[in-house]
């Protein structure tokens, strides 16, 4: 077969196809092991493909080489595209493979396995992307649900240490209640003498609980006294005060002198820091008549008398004909 030499050159683009490349318009297609970029390949020329088939000396002795077209190849040897392709069996003129003989029979990928396999990759490749994304779905569903969870479990801890708190608050409001009622502040004691009505004592109200005193309980004269003073001092958290003789000796003096009334001096205080209860008898009763500022003048000098923290010693004196009770510390 004679081979005519045609100087165009093959101007079609590009594609790819798998992993190889075909050119479009009766191209060539590498596949297989001889695949190539789109980049590096370049059609031949008619002059090209003509002198290679010479050098071959048969057309069934050749080999499709890199570069090579239908179109080439049938130019190069005077034929149509259309008749060289139905000749040698050419399905698809767009799809050659590189490395085949042309031995009477071209061996055709037909573009159809492309596409199929094409398909097939997608098709993968998109459940693969389904399940992906089912998985993450999943997941996040899990993780907010376990955010969820966990949200619920910190509200709940925080309401049950708020209850816990407040509770433990109330508690602590009523121990301190029960301790004691009332506790002065030192701040407001006042050097004001302290004066009493001559009347019968009223119902003693907010006097604290006896508790025992941190110092040995006192005996002898006006224990009852002493005792309560000290319980007193004590659950307002001071030190219990001591019965002293001559203090004693002194209030003695006062209780005869007063009997029954309060004079100047006690207004001046020249004994001393001195309180006067009259008809409240010479113990117990006559303490909570102080503490609570029950029918006393001058208030709350005879409580800051009791929850003076600078004494340490008292002294008492009590005429019974006027019922006339005298304390002095010191």
């Amino acid at each position: 077969m004679e081979l005519k030499k045609h100087y165009k050159m093959y101007k079609s683009g590009k594609q790819f196809v798998v992993a190889a490349v075909a050119a479009v318009a009766a191209g060539v297609m590498f596949a297989g092991n001889q695949s190539a970029s789109a980049d590096s390949w370049q059609a031949k020329s008619v002059d090209q493909v003509a002198a290679e088939l010479q050098q071959a000396g048969n057309v069934s002795n050749y080999t499709i080489q890199n570069g090579d077209t239908v179109w080439a190849l049938a130019t190069a040897l005077n034929m149509s595209v259309e008749d060289f392709s139905a000749q040698y069996g050419i399905a698809n003129p767009d799809l050659i493979v590189a490395g085949h003989a042309v031995n009477g029979q071209f061996v055709v990928v037909p573009a159809s396995s492309e596409v199929t396999a094409n398909s097939d990759a997608a098709a993968a490749a998109s459940q693969a992307a389904e399940q992906s994304a089912a998985a993450a779905s999943s997941a996040a569903a899990s993780q907010a649900a376990a955010d969820s969870a966990y949200a619920a479990s910190v509200a709940a801890a925080q309401e049950a240490q708020a209850q816990s708190a407040a509770a433990a608050s109330v508690a602590a409001a009523q121990d301190a209640q029960a301790q004691t009622t009332a506790v002065s502040s030192e701040a407001t004691q006042s050097v004001a003498p302290a004066a009493t009505e001559q009347q019968a004592p009223a119902a003693t109200t907010n006097t604290p609980a006896p508790t025992a005193p941190s110092a040995p309980v006192a005996t002898g004269s006006y224990a009852d006294a002493v005792n309560r003073m000290n319980a007193i001092r004590q659950a307002a958290g001071l030190s219990p005060v001591t019965f002293d003789a001559g203090l004693a000796s002194t209030a003695q003096m006062r209780a005869n002198q007063m009997a029954g009334s309060v004079d100047g001096s006690h207004w001046s205080q020249s004994y001393g820091p001195e309180v006067v209860a009259i008809q409240f008898g010479s113990g117990a009763a006559a303490i909570d008549a102080w503490y609570n500022e029950t029918n006393m003048m001058a208030a709350p000098a005879h409580r800051n008398w009791i929850l003076n923290s600078q004494i340490s010693r008292v002294g008492f004196g009590y005429d019974a004909a006027t019922g006339t009770f005298v304390g002095i510390a010191g």
